[in-house]
């Protein structure tokens, strides 16, 4: 399936074609930049795959924040933390 992205310059690209597509992306989040340089250097290597390194790093990501999710609210040194950063912000903002 063919997308149409239009980027910062306004060309536009009509592509199927994933690196393509990240090539053109300006991202700021640290995770996002980590997988867009895992599937360029798929790309580099093997010469295809960039699809399968953003959906795997995209899965992996997701399974992460269950368990972190899952380990912070089993934690009890991580429920004292969250509860002194609350009353800490809550102290701030008065």
């Amino acid at each position: 399936m063919n997308k149409m992205v239009i980027n910062h310059l306004e060309k536009l690209f009509v592509t199927s074609d994933a690196a393509t597509i990240i090539r053109e992306l300006e991202v700021e989040h640290p995770a996002a930049k980590l997988m867009i340089s895992a599937s360029q250097m798929q790309e580099q290597e093997i010469g295809d795959g960039t699809n399968f390194v953003i959906i795997f790093s995209g899965a992996l990501l997701e399974a992460a924040e269950d368990l972190l999710r899952m380990v912070w609210l089993c934690c009890p040194w991580c429920i004292l933390l969250l509860r002194v950063n609350r009353g800490v912000s809550r102290n701030n903002r008065m």
